[in-house]
Parts: C-alpha cells; sequence; structure tokens
C-alpha cells in the first residue's frame, strides 16, 4: 500500500503582513495576549529569528525542509494571528495581498504546495467575495485565527461569512491563537496564554460556541476543521452530551435539535498538529472514526519529523495510516489525486521527494532500519530515558478504554471498533474477539 504524506496548518506570511505586525506591535495598543507573543515567538528572541525567513520561504527552501521531512504536499495558510489584528482596510488589502502571493507558489510548485486562503473577519460583507476570489485560482479553503478582537464567529454579524464558505463550498480550518481580553488574564502568568494551554482553551471554546449557537442547523454542510487533535472537544464529548441534557432538563437552556456531539461529528474534522502520543491517536479514532483525523505538521512552529516518525510508528492498519496522511485530506480539501498533478509519480519511486509515493514496509528514509522499527522516533526516546529504559509511560498506570477493549479481545486491538449507533463508546461485541475465553472474559467486563 502506497501513500503521499499531505500536511496541512503549515504556516506562510508574507514580507508586509511580518511589517504591519511589527509596526501594530510597536505601536503598544494592542491586546494583552498579542503582546506577549510579541515578545517571545515573533519578537527577536534567539530560539524565534529563524521563524520570519520560514515562513516568507514559498521556495526552494521550504521545498528542501519537506524533503528533509518527508513531506509530499503542504496545505499552506497563514499564520497566527495574521490579519486578523490589523485596523479592517489594512486587513482586507493584505489578505488579498496573501492570497495572490499563495496562489502564485502554488501554481509554481503544484505537485508540493496548495493553499488556504486568507480572510479579514473584521469586514465579514467583504470575506465572500474574496473567497470567491481565492478560490478562482484554486486555493482550496480558508483559515480564520480563531477570535478577532475578542470576537467569535458565532455572533450574528458574521453570518456572510459563513453564507459564503456554504454556498461556494470552501472549508474553515479554525486555527487557535492567544486568548483575547474578555479571558486572557489568567493566562499571562507562567506562560499560559501560549500553544502548551491557552492555545487549546481559547479555540476550543469558539468550536463549542459554534456548535451551541445552532449555526449548524442555519448551515448544515458547513465543514470545519480543528488541529491538536481537536483541541481536547473530543475527550470530554460524551460528558458534554451528559452535562448538556440534564442543563435542558432543568430549563437552563433551549433544547437543541441535536446533541452537541453529533454537530460534533457532522461538521468537524481534526489534525494530529503537534500532538504525538498512542494514546491521544487511538481515543480520536475510538471517538470519531478514522475517516475524521487528518495528519498534520505545523510547520515551522512544530518538529514535523517528530510527528512523522510517530504517525508511522503509530500501532494502527495500515489503511488507517493512509486515511490519516493521505485519503482525509484530499477528500476534505478537494486535492488532487497524486496522478493527476503528476502522471509519473510512482509507488515507492522515493521518500520525501516530488511526486513521490511511501510504500509500507519500504526502508525508512533516513537508513536501513525498517519502517516500524525507526517509526518511533526521537520522542519514544526521550520517553524511554524518563523511564530509565523501561517502558513509555503510556503503557502504565489504569487501563484506558483502549486497552480494555484489547483485553477484551485477547490483545488485538481492532483498528476500526464496533460502536453501535446507540452507544458510540460500546466494547467490541463478543464476535470480534477471537476465543472462548476472550469472549467470557467481555461478558465478565459488561457485568
Amino acid at each position: 500500500m502506497s501513500y503521499r504524506r499531505i500536511a496541512p496548518e503549515e504556516a506562510f506570511a508574507t514580507p508586509a503582513v511580518l511589517a504591519e505586525t511589527k509596526r501594530v506591535l510597536e505601536g503598544g495598543s494592542v491586546e494583552p495576549g498579542f503582546a506577549m507573543m510579541g515578545a517571545s515567538i515573533l519578537g527577536e528572541d534567539p530560539g524565534a529569528r529563524a521563524i520570519p525567513a520560514r515562513l516568507t520561504d514559498l521556495g526552494a527552501g521550504r521545498i528542501a525542509q519537506m524533503d528533509a521531512d518527508g513531506i509530499d504536499l503542504a496545505l499552506i495558510s497563514m499564520t497566527s494571528p495574521g490579519v486578523q489584528v490589523f485596523a479592517p482596510d489594512v486587513a482586507v488589502a493584505l489578505a488579498a495581498e496573501a492570497n495572490d502571493v499563495l496562489a502564485e507558489a502554488v501554481r509554481a510548485h503544484p505537485t508540493r504546495f496548495a493553499g488556504l486562503a486568507t480572510v479579514a473577519p473584521q469586514v465579514p460583507g467583504r470575506v465572500g467575495a474574496e473567497l470567491e476570489r481565492a478560490k478562482a485560482p484554486g486555493l482550496k479553503g480558508f483559515l480564520i485565527n480563531s477570535h478577532t478582537g475578542g470576537e467569535y464567529l458565532d455572533l450574528p454579524h458574521y453570518a456572510p461569512i459563513w453564507e459564503a464558505a456554504e454556498a461556494l463550498d470552501m472549508a474553515l480550518y479554525l486555527h487557535p491563537r492567544e486568548p483575547g481580553p474578555g479571558m486572557v488574564s489568567p493566562f499571562l502568568d507562567y506562560g499560559l496564554y501560549f500553544a502548551g494551554w491557552g492555545f487549546a482553551a481559547e479555540c476550543g471554546l469558539h468550536a463549542m460556541r459554534l456548535i451551541m449557537s445552532g449555526l449548524f442547523d442555519r448551515y448544515p454542510r458547513l465543514r470545519i476543521c480543528l488541529g491538536h487533535m481537536g483541541e481536547g472537544i473530543p475527550f470530554w464529548l460524551q460528558r458534554i452530551d451528559n452535562r448538556y441534557a440534564l442543563q435542558v432538563k432543568i430549563g437552563a437552556v433551549t433544547p437543541p435539535k441535536r446533541m452537541p456531539n453529533d454537530y460534533f461529528r457532522d461538521n468537524f474534522v481534526i489534525t494530529t498538529s503537534g500532538v504525538t502520543t498512542d494514546a491521544a491517536l487511538r481515543h480520536v479514532i475510538d471517538v470519531l472514526g478514522v475517516e475524521r483525523v487528518k495528519f498534520a505538521g505545523d510547520y515551522p512552529y512544530e518538529d514535523v519529523r517528530e510527528g512523522i516518525d510517530f504517525l508511522d510508528g503509530a500501532p494502527i492498519s495500515d489503511e488507517d495510516r493512509r486515511a490519516i496522511y493521505e485519503t482525509n485530506a484530499v477528500r476534505s480539501w478537494g486535492l488532487p489525486d497524486a496522478r493527476a498533478v503528476d502522471p509519473s509519480a510512482e509507488p515507492g519511486a522515493g521518500r520525501g521527494r516530488p511526486g513521490s509515493l511511501h510504500r509500507t514496509g519500504s526502508p525508512h528514509r533516513r537508513g536501513t532500519r525498517p519502517r516500524i522499527q525507526a517509526g518511533r522516533g526521537r520522542f519514544l526516546q526521550r520517553r524511554r530515558a524518563v523511564t530509565g529504559g523501561g517502558p513509555p509511560l503510556r503503557y502504565r498506570g489504569d487501563k484506558g478504554l483502549s486497552q480494555r477493549r484489547s483485553d477484551a479481545c485477547g490483545g488485538a486491538w481492532p483498528s476500526r471498533p464496533h460502536r453501535p449507533r446507540g452507544n458510540r463508546y460500546a466494547q467490541p461485541p463478543p464476535s470480534a474477539c477471537r476465543s472462548r475465553r476472550a469472549r467470557s472474559r467481555f461478558r465478565g467486563h459488561q457485568r
């Protein structure tokens, strides 16, 4: 089985966007969280100085890094916070320029780049025209870096954005940023405003506001992508439904047409960006199904190679690995098939080269070791160092759903577990187990 590695959430910026960002930060009258970002990853710290050059490179340098990491196709989009911290007219103009620059890069490198449009939510009425203009040269969707001035997209005056997205059939990547002025104060201490916690808390809140506002009843064909394993929401879905049902019962909220869980499953997909643990991957596959999970690298802010090493060695089937790397991204973003952009591409032609297709079980890109040996990569080496050379930390402690399912099936964790419609979190039926003893254990576990 062969596949391409497709990476959404790969950031870029134009020189004009970076220059305006610097000018706004130097002006002093900015959101507190954005000011903290400007003093760290967007600032002059030695560890951040290489980032502007990487963001503006849409040519040979970026492609060389993709080759080194093993990425075949990058779906490129505006870095956070992008144009959303600028004056409205400036934001509209710089968004249009960014779309022109990105479209030209895609035309120059059609086998390596695809793009998501930049828009200015500050002027919702002009987003539709810009999306239509950006779609014409082939941009595949659009990205918004979560809140704009502390406002979220469920508010009524943002309706033109959703109308345009649904009419043009362009999916949204809802990307996180630092918390807005109304919630940022407790995040400013201890670095909590940043990607380790504040980004997910802020973007997860945004997604939940969209769900609970009834947005998907008004626009049922909307498609939204969340990064970082869904910004934590898949872990909470059962409790969200449970507590929302209680709120309905006591009259605290208006009864929904459907439960929050259903909207999330039908209107959202997620990517793996920046999360490299088997437990997290197993959980989102269990809860959402593998067809709603995509790989992402998050260049230049994450170690893309680490993400690839993790997914190459993850204990999933080759079919699921291909779906996460390629099939789901092609379907979600309307990307071309490999041979549609490069008819000469052959399975196993090479690793990390333009048009190459990676063949399951072929030698690892960085040496002659088999893929499954090398797939654990630097991540697990560090984890084993922490545990003194023993088993990785994720195998210690209480057994979770995936391990219980594995025990019930004699050690074989099904890659696509049975989930009855009435109880999506149920254990697999006895028929999925391999022995009479395993079926007996399953029945005992149910009791």
